[in-house]
């Protein structure tokens, strides 16, 4: 079980990581268009590390 805590707690790490990536291609899109993109790509994100949330305070009870 700790392998696998620890195994999240790296994707949890990962997945932070691209999300600040992410915002910071937000901040310097050019247009709609790419704002727009960046948005699409930081939501999926968002539910991608509440996913690994949930994971790891199941695999922590």
């Amino acid at each position: 079980m700790n392998e696998i805590t620890n195994a999240l707690e790296v994707e949890f790490i990962g997945a932070v990581s691209e999300r600040k990536k992410l915002e910071a291609m937000f901040s310097e899109a050019s247009n709609a268009n790419e704002r727009s993109y960046c948005l699409g790509l930081l939501e999926g994100q968002e539910k991608a590390i509440r996913a690994i949330e949930r994971l790891l305070k199941s695999a922590k009870k």
